[in-house]
């Protein structure tokens, strides 16, 4: 039995089809992982954002939603803005922030 990685083929097989095999478990591996990477690729900010906010110094994301008096949620503030961390930890003064979005938005 040749066992890679998850697939296993009974019977005897030379190093040479084992070698095959893997190459095209590889190969298939890549092409599905490039084909999910570029359906689940966002669209760019910039195609999405209607209103951006610059990051004041002590700025905390509850405060920039309390500024748009509650417009949007935490969520989907993290949501339009991939670069924020979860805990909103490494808000950077003067970097800009989306604050509202189109219908070409991602859903969050």
């Amino acid at each position: 039995m040749v066992c890679i990685r998850s697939f296993c083929i009974l019977g005897l097989a030379s190093l040479g089809t084992a070698s095959a095999i893997a190459r095209d478990v590889i190969r298939e591996n890549i092409d599905i992982l490039a084909r999910q990477t570029q359906e689940s690729t966002p669209p760019a900010k910039e195609a999405y954002c209607l209103q951006n906010y610059s990051i004041s110094i002590g700025d905390t994301c509850w405060d920039i939603i309390a500024r748009f008096n509650n417009q949007f949620t935490i969520a989907e503030l993290l949501c339009w803005n991939s670069e924020i961390n979860p805990s909103c930890s490494n808000l950077i003064p003067g970097r800009n922030l989306c604050v509202a979005v189109g219908a070409s938005a991602p859903q969050c």
